[in-house]
């Protein structure tokens, strides 16, 4: 329950975030949290009473785990609950999505799931009890500042109870005890921000499981199944499911940098593909399309991150896959992979700012590389696309044979990791090139 979670500092994905409704009263509120806040531990120490009172699981767990864990993490939440009410915000993605790591290691522990649920609903209630003798009946904005909190007590218990549900299913199916892949607690870690700390990383020694620097993750996502007149909804994966997918995955894809790490969250296989640079992303699209191939049959949608340098930087890459299949899935492309490039030129189509400062970046090696050489590539660039990528109009403006120009656009390809004579890597340094070119010329015109 929420008194199983673990202080959670990372951010991302699977569980939709909360909302927070407006307040009538912010003072009122600030002032029901300050009293709250100074009776945090009291909050905790009446939530593991009920929890050994009414829970025989809870009471036959060790007495140190109890006092220790158990409260400890149970005046966390109160605390994490109280500051996103004082400063309005939803629930991260991930502390939310923290909340399963803990249900996996209580479901190991020997709690089954309906005393899990059974203390979520004891930890809302006492919380509920405390902010009500906590409120002054006689201020009316108070009353209604309380109304708000039990309103938002109850919906993060329900985003709480799927959250756990969901780690369960997982372990019940058998998915979590699959060989060969990470567990489910120690990927998310990694995936969800927490891949460059060190217990992570001594946890992931003690397995045998090294990181690399250069990193590129790719998704595999179920469908979701439809009936006539039912909304569709994604089936939980099966160990069997599981095993076949993740045997033709590993036949599929192979990095010549090391292991890939593989691991199972909800609906999705996670693979963390080992890069040194994005010239390797040639490679890694091939090997997708494969891969794509080869899942057709079971309705496999496969989305493919961007590269990144650093080990810390994985969780960018999962957001970014994880992108790619919702592409995928709404959609409805079956077969072949989605890269983070469709969804950013997407993103570029509808007037993202944030998307067209990431598509503008990807020459930023280019521009690197002519500052320290004194070369050309970015002019020769301009050039093959100002000649309607023809080689020798290019050549002719360059004043340079077209052999050259074939050399340069290589060397932009192995810069980038984009292939200028690929229709997809193509359309994208053009688009970088073209938001280069208006960047430059508005940075001329404000001097």
């Amino acid at each position: 329950m929420i008194a199983q979670l673990e202080p959670t500092t990372a951010e991302s994905a699977p569980v939709a975030p909360i909302p927070i409704r407006p307040l009538s009263s912010d003072t009122a509120l600030q002032a029901i949290v300050e009293r709250l806040y100074g009776r945090t531990d009291d909050i905790a120490h009446d939530m593991v009473a009920r929890y050994r009172q009414e829970i025989p699981e809870y009471a036959a767990l060790d007495h140190d785990l109890l006092l220790g864990d158990v409260f400890a993490v149970s005046a966390t939440n109160v605390r994490m609950l109280l500051g996103n009410l004082a400063q309005p915000r939803p629930l991260s993605i991930y502390e939310v999505t923290k909340i399963s790591i803990a249900a996996l290691r209580r479901a190991r522990q020997g709690v089954p799931l309906e005393a899990m649920l059974h203390a979520y609903r004891l930890w809302a209630r006492v919380l509920w009890s405390a902010v009500a003798t906590n409120v002054d009946p006689g201020a009316r904005a108070e009353v209604e500042a309380a109304l708000t909190i039990g309103a938002r007590i109850l919906e993060h218990a329900d985003h709480v109870a799927t959250a756990v549900t969901g780690a369960y299913r997982d372990e019940s199916a058998g998915v979590s005890q699959t060989r060969g892949l990470l567990a489910r607690d120690t990927l998310e870690c990694l995936i969800l921000g927490g891949g460059d700390s060190l217990q992570v990383r001594g946890e992931l020694a003690m397995r045998r499981v090294t990181v690399f620097d250069g990193n590129v993750v790719v998704i595999l996502r179920a469908f979701a199944a439809a009936t006539a007149g039912v909304a569709a909804v994604p089936e939980p994966l099966s160990a069997s499911v599981v095993r076949r997918h993740v045997d033709i995955l590993q036949t599929e894809l192979s990095s010549d940098v090391g292991d890939l790490i593989v691991g199972v969250r909800d609906q999705e296989i996670v693979v963390v593909y080992p890069m040194r640079d994005p010239n390797g992303l040639s490679r890694l699209k091939d090997q997708c399309t494969r891969l794509a191939e080869a899942l057709s049959d079971d309705v496999v949608a496969v989305g493919l991150g961007e590269w990144h340098a650093d080990a810390s930087e994985i969780p960018q890459s999962y957001v970014e896959a994880r992108q790619a299949t919702d592409v995928a899935i709404a959609g409805n492309v079956r077969g072949r992979y989605v890269a983070f490039s469709d969804v950013m030129i997407n993103d570029l189509l509808h007037a993202d700012q944030a998307s067209a400062l990431v598509i503008a970046a990807v020459l930023t090696p280019v521009e690197k590389y002519d500052a320290a050489n004194n070369s050309s590539l970015m002019s020769t660039l301009g050039a093959y696309f100002e000649a309607g990528f023809n080689l020798t109009g290019a050549a002719a403006t360059l004043f340079v044979r077209p052999n050259t120009v074939m050399y340069r656009l290589k060397r932009v390809g192995e810069l980038t990791g984009r292939n200028p004579f690929d229709p997809n890597d193509l359309l994208l340094l053009v688009l970088a090139w073209k938001l280069r070119s208006v960047g430059a010329r508005d940075r001329a015109m404000a001097a």
